[in-house]
């Protein structure tokens, strides 16, 4: 399981707060954005319970869950207005 260090994961929403690739899954509305050499997804609940967070990074070598990256509240409605954009 892969921890991110603050500046990472705010780079990783804003680069997701002004993605236009935003899709509706049925475990809510994502979006797969770059930083640095790798992948990273970035996921709102469907039930609005709690706030956008980054799911997993995918870079050489495979994928891995990330937990404990979650949006800021500021964070958090720039990726909804964006994601209602794109992905209503």
């Amino acid at each position: 399981m892969l921890t991110l260090d603050h500046q990472t994961a705010a780079a990783i929403f804003a680069a997701a707060a002004a993605s236009p690739n935003w899709l509706r899954t049925n475990l809510g509305q994502q979006v797969r954005v770059s930083h640095g050499s790798d992948a990273y997804y970035v996921e709102i609940d469907p039930s609005g319970r709690y706030f956008a967070q980054i799911t997993a990074w995918e870079g050489y070598g495979g994928t891995e869950d990330v937990r404990g990256a979650n949006a800021t509240h500021d964070q958090h409605r720039a990726l909804v207005a964006q994601a209602n954009t794109h992905a209503p």
